[in-house]
């Protein structure tokens, strides 16, 4: 297990359970974002939200159209951002247990993965973290004051020390 998200500062408790009711009703949600990031050393930061990653057209075939049904706050988005090659990618907002969940549907291949396991065994796919440096360079480059810049320059400084 990485050193990071075994801090519970890092990874804090509800979080935790949350993923853990992912999971369980969806065992092939990819997560990405901070999550990623933080499991391969490229970030050591509270992760705040989760980004979840599903095939675009899995979503009412797995019954995960339901599930975003169940917990859909009204004041969450549902929107359409772009990634760096121009691809729109829908972006679904909702919350569970007070917890932010991002959910991108997207073609297969953002779905690349590997497995990390979390500090209750529980064993999860996390995205190529090449894709969650692409998003945050997107999303920063239309806020320049925003976490994503601060995460880019760890991320870039990390990357220093290992090379």
């Amino acid at each position: 297990m990485n050193q990071y998200l075994e801090n519970k500062e890092i990874l804090p408790d509800n979080l935790l359970l949350v993923i853990n009711l992912i999971v369980e009703k969806f065992p092939d949600v990819v997560f990405g974002g901070s999550l990623a990031l933080n499991a391969v050393g490229l970030l050591n930061r509270e992760i705040f939200d989760i980004d979840l990653f599903i095939e675009d057209i899995s979503i009412q075939e797995s019954g995960f159209g339901k599930f975003l049904g169940k917990y859909w706050d009204r004041n969450m988005l549902s929107d359409t951002v772009t990634d760096l090659n121009g691809n729109r990618i829908q972006r679904i907002g909702l919350k569970i247990n007070d917890v932010h969940i991002c959910t991108f549907k997207v073609s297969d291949e953002y779905l690349q993965h590997s497995f990390i396991e979390l500090r209750d065994g529980l064993k999860i796919k996390i995205q190529n973290v090449n894709y969650a440096i692409q998003a945050k360079i997107s999303y920063a480059q239309s806020d320049m004051l925003s976490k994503h810049t601060k995460d880019l320059k760890e991320i870039n400084d990390n990357l220093d020390i290992a090379f």
